[in-house]
């Protein structure tokens, strides 16, 4: 029978090369971020698909000497809304794949999330012509909390967890 040391004899190893000690694979509490992810790609495909769809209403407001201000905030937004479902669709193919990569695209995320979320707030705050209700601004005022408490608990669990460090190796 063949045991440890003759199996390595000869095969040096560096430290990166060797498996994590810890658990391994896609399960515990990784399981949650994950969904956030699928979560992040419908919820926001479904929020950027009207405004892809009406690609005029850019224009009508580059037009309109009124509300010509509210051009890059749109702009910024609707880019911001990209970017997320392009990391999130990312960082779900670089989990599938087990890439070291994956854990810079998930503490990108959750930064990402953070300043897209409290952008959208600033808006809807500093100017009253968004329309929006003293519910809305409620709504968003949690998405806000939501977000920075997210971003608290997931980028440093990513940062030091050993099933991370255990299964993304690659």
């Amino acid at each position: 029978m063949e045991t440890a040391a003759a199996r390595d004899e000869g095969t040096e190893q560096t430290p990166e090369a060797r498996p994590t000690e810890g658990p391994r694979g896609i399960g515990g509490w990784l399981i949650l971020p994950i969904i956030h992810l699928v979560g992040s790609i419908i919820f926001t495909g479904i929020n950027l698909w009207p405004v892809l769809q009406n690609k005029g209403s850019f224009i009508d407001i580059a037009l309109n000497p009124t509300y010509r201000w509210m051009l890059l905030p749109a702009l910024i937004s609707t880019a911001g809304g990209l970017a997320i479902l392009a990391l999130a669709g990312s960082a779900l193919v670089m989990l599938y794949l087990k890439r070291r990569i994956f854990k810079v695209l998930m503490i990108c995320f959750y930064v990402l999330v953070l300043v897209a979320t409290a952008f959208e707030t600033s808006l809807v705050f500093a100017f009253e012509e968004f329309g929006e209700t003293l519910a809305d601004q409620q709504e968003m005022v949690k998405e806000l909390v939501r977000s920075i408490v997210a971003a608290a608990i997931w980028i440093p669990y990513f940062l030091v967890s050993k099933r991370v460090k255990a299964t993304f190796i690659e």
